[in-house]
């Protein structure tokens, strides 16, 4: 049950009464006035089976001071010490630093309620960004972020020696996990377990120019995106993805353009 209150002020009225003693007496009239000063409306509601149903809360999430945790970065390192307990020497604050620079765009928002291994969960939670989780050999998490763009001067400063290769091999990814068209399915209600928004499609050729109809960059003078080099129609190369962890429209739309990215080439691969 539930009840609201109403609140009048101080207000006064007269009301008119008619009064007698006893029936066999003349009726007499009577003036009294009458100050109000609250009034108190009362909802009564009955639920049945109301522990059996299931509840569902409107929250901001998590608190920094005074600021909702969202950016990807801030999250996982939230789960690290507030779930995990790990000490300070465990993240590697510098790679943190650095992923939480990359996805300062990002912006997650979620609920987990069922029980879950925290490593899955930060995995998860990984793949609705441009960040790489790892654990080295010394048990520290870090984490590893694809850029927008890089700097020849900074960004590529380490040289493998050649004596210290013991063997290699070079692979490509397989041409069936090409993707050059996405869309991004977002902001999940909880209640119906489906996601109320997506992006609609972005692909490649959107991005790159369509090379199948012969554009060609005006600078590079390269040809834009062909499926053709890859023997594919674009109905057989789409991606529709689950963000579990995004409510924020623009972040989906972040996420779109890095999976269409990476997704609508090859990688070579060096193990």
């Amino acid at each position: 049950s539930a009840y609201s209150t109403v609140i009048s002020g101080c207000t006064s009225f007269n009301v008119l009464i008619l009064a007698s003693k006893d029936s066999g007496s003349p009726a007499s009239d009577y003036i009294c006035n009458i100050r109000l000063y609250e009034n108190y409306i009362r909802h009564v509601a009955d639920f049945e089976n109301l522990t059996d149903s299931d509840f569902y809360i409107s929250t901001k999430g998590r608190m920094n001071g005074d600021a909702v945790i969202e950016n990807p970065v801030d999250v996982i390192k939230d789960l690290a010490q507030t779930e995990l307990n790990l000490p300070q020497e465990s993240i590697n604050y510098n790679e943190f630093d650095n992923a939480r620079t990359e996805n300062a765009s990002f912006k997650l928002g979620f609920s987990v309620k069922d029980k879950v291994d925290s490593k899955k969960l930060i995995e998860n939670i990984c793949t609705n960004t441009k960040i790489f989780p790892r654990i080295n050999g010394q048990n520290t998490l870090g984490l590893i972020t694809i850029k927008d763009d890089y700097d020849e001067n900074n960004d590529y400063n380490r040289i493998i020696e050649y004596n210290r290769i013991i063997k290699y091999k070079f692979e490509r990814t397989k041409i069936d996990d090409l993707k050059s068209k996405v869309m991004v399915m977002y902001n999940k209600d909880y209640a119906k377990n489906e996601f109320i928004s997506n992006t609609g499609w972005f692909s490649a050729k959107d991005f790159l120019g369509d090379g199948d109809l012969g554009f060609v960059h005006p600078i590079h003078t390269d040809y834009g995106y062909r499926l053709d080099n890859f023997n594919l129609e674009e109905e057989d190369s789409k991606l529709i993805f689950e963000a579990d962890y995004i409510k924020n429209r623009q972040t989906a739309y972040k996420l779109q353009e890095f999976l269409t990215m990476w997704y609508c080439n090859q990688h070579t691969k060096i193990s």
